[in-house]
């Protein structure tokens, strides 16, 4: 089962509404291509503090503290850690790392 949290409706009752779905612990989901992950959730907060700074990004890179996601591994999801870190082991492995939540998605 995934969970899906709606945005507040606005004022305006005919406007669509965005869906994000929550991962659930022990499902199995998909990575999706180009977002930024690391072994640790501090690792993975400075990745996304010097993303702005490409140069930054790449020297931090070169230390193998951070990377970024290839598409369709599968993955476990772990752990969670507000606003939108999420914990994910690839399936087969014993270790995870932290990415961002919009780097997985369901199987399709």
């Amino acid at each position: 089962m995934i969970i899906y949290c709606s945005s507040p409706s606005s004022k305006d009752e005919t406007s669509p509404q965005k869906e994000k779905f929550i991962p659930e612990t022990g499902k199995l989901y998909q990575t999706k291509s180009g977002y930024p992950m690391a072994v640790t959730a501090e690792d993975l907060e400075k990745g996304i503090e010097l993303s702005s700074d490409k140069e930054a990004f790449r020297k931090f890179a070169m230390t193998g503290n951070i990377g970024l996601t290839e598409a369709g591994i599968h993955v476990y999801f772990e752990d969670i850690k507000f606003p939108n870190m999420i914990k994910i082991r690839p399936e087969g492995e014993t270790e995870g790392f932290w990415t961002v939540q919009k780097a997985i998605e369901p199987i399709k």
